[in-house]
């Protein structure tokens, strides 16, 4: 920018220094990602990082509300100024289904920005699969001696192989 001015007889001024200036009108955004798992998650403590499209002037705002819960902030610290990292934890308390995560932050400009352009969601599993046993074919209330196919369905699948344990009434 420069100015120039004119006087009442039309006289016009030598152009004055140049100064120049930066215009920031967009806001920031930002993802969350969680480095090394993929959701559902289960109950416990899993590193977030949120990385943003520019420099904040404060750390940002984050809370992750579970489904049908309560919100709770999460604070972020600076690994890099575009890179922020915090803990979410996940407790057993917490119903089982896709819970929300809202973002608010600040940039050098005074901008406010509250888009995320990934992971605003995150699945929940903090249930156990519950299981069912059955014989196939149906047997009756008393067992001869022989073998016998024991089917086994889960509520929803398991991490890893169920185990069976058998006692023989004494």
């Amino acid at each position: 920018y420069a100015a120039a001015s004119v006087d009442a007889a039309v006289n016009i001024s030598a152009l004055s220094n140049v100064v120049s200036a930066a215009s920031d009108s967009q806001p920031p955004t930002a993802a969350i990602t969680l480095p090394g798992k993929t959701p559902p998650l289960g109950a416990g403590s899993y590193r977030l990082e949120v990385p943003v499209t520019e420099a904040l002037s404060e750390p940002p705002y984050l809370v992750f509300t579970p489904p049908g819960g309560y919100p709770a902030q999460i604070v972020l610290v600076p690994s890099t100024p575009y890179l922020w990292v915090g803990t979410l934890t996940v407790t057993q308390a917490m119903a089982p289904g896709t819970g929300s995560f809202t973002f608010q932050g600040l940039d050098l400009t005074g901008n406010a920005g509250n888009s995320m352009t990934a992971g605003s969601t995150l699945a929940l599993q903090t249930v156990g699969p519950i299981a069912s046993l059955s014989f196939a074919p149906q047997a009756g209330p008393a067992l001869k001696a022989g073998s016998y196919t024991v089917r086994l369905s889960l509520s929803h699948a398991a991490a890893s192989a169920p185990e069976l344990a058998y006692s023989a009434a004494s």
